[in-house]
Protein backbone atom coordinates (compact mmCIF):
# COMPACT_ATOMS: atom_id res chain seq x y z
CA UNK A 1 0.00 0.00 0.00
CA UNK A 2 1.59 3.77 -0.78
CA UNK A 3 0.46 6.40 1.19
CA UNK A 4 -0.89 9.55 -0.30
CA UNK A 5 1.85 12.07 0.94
CA UNK A 6 0.14 15.00 -1.13
CA UNK A 7 -2.32 15.83 1.83
CA UNK A 8 0.29 15.23 4.21
CA UNK A 9 2.38 17.72 1.95
CA UNK A 10 -0.51 19.99 1.94
CA UNK A 11 -0.60 19.70 5.62
CA UNK A 12 2.50 20.67 6.11
CA UNK A 13 2.60 23.77 3.77
CA UNK A 14 -0.79 25.29 5.92
CA UNK A 15 1.34 24.30 9.03
CA UNK A 16 4.16 26.76 7.43
CA UNK A 17 2.27 29.09 6.49
CA UNK A 18 0.73 29.90 9.40
CA UNK A 19 3.65 29.27 11.26
CA UNK A 20 5.13 31.93 9.10
CA UNK A 21 1.99 34.51 9.07
CA UNK A 22 2.47 34.16 12.98
CA UNK A 23 6.00 34.76 13.18
CA UNK A 24 5.58 37.96 10.74
CA UNK A 25 3.49 41.04 11.73
CA UNK A 26 0.74 39.88 9.57
CA UNK A 27 -0.83 38.26 12.34
CA UNK A 28 -1.88 41.86 14.53
CA UNK A 29 -3.57 42.81 10.85
CA UNK A 30 -5.40 39.13 11.14
CA UNK A 31 -6.15 39.67 14.62
CA UNK A 32 -7.54 43.14 14.22
CA UNK A 33 -10.15 41.95 11.32
CA UNK A 34 -11.37 39.27 13.44
CA UNK A 35 -11.50 40.23 16.63
CA UNK A 36 -12.44 44.29 15.56
CA UNK A 37 -9.46 45.15 18.31
CA UNK A 38 -6.54 47.16 18.04
CA UNK A 39 -3.35 47.15 19.55
CA UNK A 40 -2.61 49.64 22.88
CA UNK A 41 -1.75 52.70 21.71
CA UNK A 42 1.99 52.98 23.24
CA UNK A 43 3.81 56.38 23.94
CA UNK A 44 6.27 57.46 21.31
CA UNK A 45 8.17 59.66 23.71
CA UNK A 46 9.96 59.13 27.07
CA UNK A 47 8.10 62.22 29.42
CA UNK A 48 10.00 63.61 32.27
CA UNK A 49 8.55 63.68 36.43
CA UNK A 50 8.75 67.36 35.72
CA UNK A 51 6.73 67.34 32.61
CA UNK A 52 3.81 64.54 34.29
CA UNK A 53 3.59 66.52 37.28
CA UNK A 54 3.13 69.89 35.57
CA UNK A 55 0.43 68.27 33.53
CA UNK A 56 -1.23 66.92 36.90
CA UNK A 57 -0.83 70.45 39.07
CA UNK A 58 -4.73 71.51 37.64
CA UNK A 59 -5.77 68.12 39.17
CA UNK A 60 -5.91 69.12 42.58
CA UNK A 61 -8.91 69.05 44.41
CA UNK A 62 -10.36 72.27 46.01
CA UNK A 63 -11.75 72.40 49.58
CA UNK A 64 -15.95 72.97 49.17
CA UNK A 65 -16.99 76.44 50.62
CA UNK A 66 -20.16 76.25 52.65
CA UNK A 67 -22.61 79.26 53.67
CA UNK A 68 -24.35 79.89 56.62
CA UNK A 69 -27.90 79.31 55.56
CA UNK A 70 -30.20 82.73 56.28
CA UNK A 71 -32.97 80.92 57.96
CA UNK A 72 -31.83 77.87 60.81
CA UNK A 73 -28.07 79.15 60.75
CA UNK A 74 -26.48 75.60 59.60
CA UNK A 75 -23.60 75.01 56.88
CA UNK A 76 -25.20 74.36 53.33
CA UNK A 77 -23.44 74.38 49.73
CA UNK A 78 -24.29 77.65 48.13
CA UNK A 79 -27.27 77.86 45.86
CA UNK A 80 -28.98 74.79 47.06
CA UNK A 81 -32.18 74.76 49.46
CA UNK A 82 -31.17 73.81 52.81
CA UNK A 83 -31.58 69.84 53.36
CA UNK A 84 -32.37 70.74 57.41
CA UNK A 85 -35.73 73.76 57.36
CA UNK A 86 -36.41 73.57 53.28
CA UNK A 87 -35.39 77.35 52.60
CA UNK A 88 -34.09 79.06 49.68
CA UNK A 89 -33.82 82.63 49.43
CA UNK A 90 -35.87 83.16 52.35
CA UNK A 91 -39.07 81.23 50.60
CA UNK A 92 -39.88 77.31 51.69
CA UNK A 93 -39.37 75.61 48.97
CA UNK A 94 -39.22 72.17 50.36
CA UNK A 95 -41.85 70.45 53.24
CA UNK A 96 -39.16 68.81 55.29
CA UNK A 97 -41.94 67.91 57.74
CA UNK A 98 -43.89 65.65 55.02
CA UNK A 99 -43.80 62.27 55.88
CA UNK A 100 -42.74 62.36 59.04
CA UNK A 101 -44.73 60.97 62.49
CA UNK A 102 -45.75 63.31 65.27
CA UNK A 103 -42.48 62.02 67.10
CA UNK A 104 -40.28 62.86 64.45
CA UNK A 105 -41.58 66.19 63.95
CA UNK A 106 -41.91 66.86 67.14
CA UNK A 107 -37.45 66.08 67.31
CA UNK A 108 -37.07 68.00 64.09
CA UNK A 109 -38.75 71.07 65.41
CA UNK A 110 -37.09 71.22 68.06
CA UNK A 111 -34.17 71.09 66.19
CA UNK A 112 -34.30 74.12 64.25
CA UNK A 113 -35.43 76.05 66.80
CA UNK A 114 -31.69 75.80 68.61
Amino acid sequence: MAKDYSVVLKHFIVHRLIYLALSLEIWYSFKEIFTGRKNMGLPSRHHTRSRVNKRRSHMALNSRIFIKCPHCGRKILPHRVCPYCGYYKDEEVIDVFRGLTKKEKKQKEKDLQQ
